[in-house]
């Protein structure tokens, strides 16, 4: 059962990114033994797997995303792994996992990709050792770096997952999440999973927020192109569908495709059918639940002398979860107060 893992360079920069002054530590970087001195039983080791991971730095908050693979037998997500074959030590295997990873990527020139790439240490754990591979700084072959909004088919046999969807959902669009893999960063979330900054006493180290995933679509390939550059734009208070005033909107992939998938081939006038669907990695903070009938109810009980203000939430809060939006099951609203609250991942068709 899944417990809970709470959310709370430089001309090629992202309209959403800026360089920090003072970046943050992956926290796996304590918890691993260098290449240089880690000792392994060949015999006794079950398998070898990839932690490849990349740290973005938004306006907001930076945040980790980790790569997956989806299986070819399960269909499922999970962290790469390599065949034992190619480990007779541990620093054949790591060249081995920098080829192999150079090869999914599809990069044409490996030297710069190995110049960039920062392999951090390995640990064993379970009889599974597990190879740590910092690729913040690799770009691929048009220049750019991992990290901005490339596009990427809902199919994609490779992706970059946050933790909240590798730990809470276990779902990136609408395929599962591996057991292994889930169970595995739900166990050493702290270890390595997460991002730290030094504390107010310059010796500590606190936890940066995860962000969670969330999806909105877009009608017309202008709108789907400017959202997955420049991210969403506030929604008009004069909108039906702003009921907690002109925020930013966001919701499930699932409700993100509803509408995509009931579209007839030929449009019908005014039919609202996506082009695609973008998607966002969002900082909650602090936030408020609720429901879609709560909301509505507040309104039409309050007194014409001392109507509801719909955006009193945000005094105390940084966003909001609406569940049952539109009165449909499981269709969840997130809204976050700020632009800099979202960072769009990657769009798809």
């Amino acid at each position: 059962m899944s417990v809970s893992i709470e959310i709370h360079s430089d001309e090629d920069v992202h309209p959403l990114l800026h360089k920090e002054t003072s970046p943050p530590h992956y926290g796996g970087i304590q918890h691993v033994t260098p290449i240089e001195t880690f000792q392994w039983n060949l015999p006794s080791i079950q398998g070898i797997q990839l932690c490849v991971y990349k740290i973005t730095h938004t306006q907001h908050k930076p945040f980790l995303s980790f790569l997956l693979e989806k299986n070819r037998f399960t269909e499922e997500f999970e962290l790469p792994t390599l065949p034992l074959f190619s480990a007779g030590s541990i620093t054949s295997a790591v060249k081995y996992s920098l080829v192999n990873l150079s090869s999914k990527f599809k990069l044409s020139n490996y030297s710069a990709f190995e110049q960039h790439v920062q392999v951090i240490g390995a640990t064993e754990i379970g009889g599974w050792v597990t190879i740590f591979i910092d690729v913040t700084g690799v770009k691929d072959n048009d220049g750019r770096y991992f990290d901005l909004q490339i596009p990427q088919a809902a199919n994609a046999r490779l992706i970059f997952g946050l933790l909240d969807e590798i730990v809470n959902t276990r779902r990136i669009f609408d395929v599962p999440v591996a057991e292994e893999t889930a169970d595995f960063f739900e166990t050493y979330a702290a270890e390595y999973g997460t991002l730290y900054h030094a504390g107010a006493d310059g010796d500590s180290d606190v936890p940066v927020e995860h962000p969670i995933a969330g999806y909105i679509s877009k009608d017309n390939e202008t709108k789907l192109q400017f959202t997955s550059i420049f991210g969403e734009t506030a929604a008009s208070s004069t909108d039906i569908q702003s009921i907690v005033g002109p925020y930013f909107y966001f919701t499930t992939y699932g409700f993100a495709q509803k509408y995509k998938s009931q579209c007839p081939s030929q449009s019908l006038i005014g039919a609202f059918c996506p082009e695609g669907v973008v998607r966002f990695a969002l900082f909650l903070g602090k936030t408020w639940y609720t429901d879609y009938d709560s909301l509505l109810t507040a309104t039409a009980t309050s007194r014409i002398d001392d109507p509801v203000d719909p955006t009193a939430w945000t005094e105390e809060y940084d966003s909001v979860q609406i569940s049952d939006f539109n009165h449909e099951a499981g269709h969840v609203k997130y809204v976050v107060k700020t632009y800099d609250q979202q960072c769009p991942i990657h769009w798809t068709r």
